[in-house]
């Protein structure tokens, strides 16, 4: 008779499970070789999925085409003109390298300052200082007439004020749009009277000039730009700003001085520790 073969209990079983583990050779199927891979969308239907009824389904396609290398001057384009004010001002921020280098996408991008939505125009707001100067003071104008004071988009917009701001600054505040005093569009105006008064470029002169005589501005402005120009931004304390000393009186403030404004105007001017002064200032 033939001699039975040693039983084989769990207790032995285990280690040699253990072993063909070690060894390489699971004792049941992975569950990663049991999943296919997932297949890489095409370039195609990328750019089929960007004319998707579902926003999602855009804005998917247009972050995996700016992933891919491959979101082109025409697919640019293309989604600056989605019916989505989100996507459009996403394809702003995904195509700014290519209108830095395109000046036919800088063009299309600029034309957005007209854009319905302000999510669009502070976008593009915050592209201006890196397009050439010379084609965004436009653009800056149309923003801010459109925004009229919005605070998000003053730190922006003074970024990319022209080179010589004046003019720009006369344009933008006789227009209708900016002839009612707001509080916002008064810190506008403070904080870019702020900055034209910052060394090291500092125009304060030209400044006071400007607030004091350029003909038909409201009172109002010329207030805000001279608090600004003393006093700083919004929130400042004169005492931390540099200090701008000037050889006299500014004679083009005399006669702004006699205005019905002229008790807020001597306020400003002789606040103690005032960026700028003269001999015998108030």
């Amino acid at each position: 008779s033939r001699t039975p073969g040693p039983t084989v209990t769990p207790s032995r079983l285990l280690p040699l499970l253990v072993l063909l583990s070690l060894l390489g050779c699971p004792d049941r199927p992975s569950s990663a070789l049991a999943q296919p891979p997932t297949p890489t969308p095409s370039l195609e239907s990328l750019r089929i999925q960007l004319a998707d009824p579902e926003e999602s389904k855009r804005l998917e396609a247009l972050h995996k085409l700016h992933a891919l290398g491959s979101l082109d001057a025409p697919l640019l384009l293309r989604s600056l003109t989605d019916t989505s004010p989100s996507l459009r001002a996403e394809t702003l921020r995904l195509g700014q390298p290519l209108a830095t280098s395109d000046p036919e996408v800088a063009l299309r991008f600029l034309a957005l300052a007209n854009d319905k939505s302000s999510v669009v125009r502070l976008r593009l707001l915050q592209l201006l200082p890196a397009l050439p100067r010379e084609q965004t003071s436009t653009p800056l104008l149309r923003i801010l007439l459109a925004e009229a004071g919005n605070p998000k988009a003053t730190p922006l917009a003074l970024a990319s004020l022209p080179e010589d701001p004046f003019p720009f600054l006369a344009t933008l505040l006789l227009h209708a749009r900016w002839k009612e005093k707001t509080k916002d569009k008064a810190a506008f105006l403070q904080a870019a009277a702020d900055a034209l008064c910052t060394p090291p470029a500092s125009r304060a002169g030209a400044l006071l000039d400007f607030a004091a005589q350029y003909p038909g501005l409201p009172p109002w402005t010329r207030t805000a730009l001279l608090r600004g120009a003393f006093l700083g931004a919004p929130g400042s304390s004169p005492a931390n700003l540099p200090k701008i000393q000037l050889p006299a009186p500014p004679k083009s403030l005399e006669p702004l001085i006699q205005t019905k404004e002229n008790d807020e105007i001597r306020k400003i001017l002789s606040t103690p520790d005032a960026r700028i002064a003269w001999p015998q200032k108030p």
